[in-house]
């Protein structure tokens, strides 16, 4: 049996367009690696389903921690995953740079009438599919009720009641904060610039063209520069031990995440459910 040696950027639904022309052929295995919890649930029934194939999953890391061992595995053309998780912001670069394989050929094409166009377009580089979309929901505020209970604010539903909030809770209490800034986390960058409608970088071919002067770009950092200039955010490392600890006191007052974030707040602080 022919194997590609390249990565498919999607979830276990990727594989069976990766491996269909393999059904009934001699029995093969696959790599998948991934940092989801409950993934051997798709898992086990794709192996059902498929009988010749068994997937071998593996957790190499979360996020960039996967990334920078793909990266290695593809400058050294050997130890790479068949399969892998990616978030979609980091397709483009994979897929741009012929890490990834176009499965548009093993049915990959069919993502277009199973997904809204906005969806697509995520995994659709140049007219290649490179992943085959697992999750996508909308991006999520969640907050301390208690915190802004304490400081007599109501919930935010604009940013300049956001920035508002976030004077008002800090001044109610020293030690409580709007929210956290990473330094090494860009999912709230991009979700900010994509509400704005910016475009921080395009793609024509294969030439990237980065902007980040332009004027919708501007507005969203000089929104947050005021804020940190102004001590009301608080640094943090998103998913760390101090970082739950600071969420858990109440120190971040909302988190601005994908609707995954959830899981993790009622998995790691299941007392703070308000």
């Amino acid at each position: 049996m022919t194997r590609i040696h390249k990565v498919l950027a999607a979830s276990v639904a990727a594989a069976a367009f990766f491996v269909t022309g393999a059904i009934g052929q001699e029995p093969v295995e696959i790599t998948f690696w991934t940092w989801l919890p409950g993934i051997q649930v798709s898992v086990d029934k794709f192996e059902a389903s498929h009988p010749n194939i068994k997937v071998k999953v593996e957790n190499v890391g979360v996020g960039t921690d996967q990334y920078i061992k793909i990266q290695n595995a593809v400058d050294a053309d050997s130890g790479g995953p068949d399969v892998a998780h990616m978030t979609y912001d980091a397709i483009p670069n994979f897929a741009l740079t012929g890490a990834l394989a176009d499965v548009t050929q093993f049915g990959g094409a069919s993502v277009r009438d199973l997904f809204l166009p906005g969806v697509v377009g995520l995994v659709d580089i140049n007219g290649g599919i490179y992943g085959i979309p697992q999750d996508f929901g909308p991006g999520v505020m969640y907050y301390r009720k208690d915190v802004f209970d304490a400081a007599g604010v109501a919930v935010p539903t604009t940013w300049a009641e956001y920035a508002a909030a976030a004077e008002a809770i800090h001044a109610n209490n020293p030690e409580h904060f709007i929210t956290f800034t990473d330094p090494g986390l860009v999912d709230a960058a991009y979700m900010g610039l994509w509400q704005l409608g910016a475009a921080p970088w395009s793609v024509d071919g294969s030439n990237v063209t980065l902007d980040l002067q332009n004027d919708k770009a501007k507005q969203w950092a000089d929104y947050w520069t005021d804020l940190n200039n102004k001590g009301l955010t608080i640094e943090g490392t998103m998913g760390a031990d101090a970082w739950f600890k600071q969420m858990g006191a109440g120190q971040m007052a909302t988190w601005i995440v994908g609707a995954w974030g959830l899981q993790a707040l009622t998995g790691v602080l299941p007392d703070n459910k308000e």
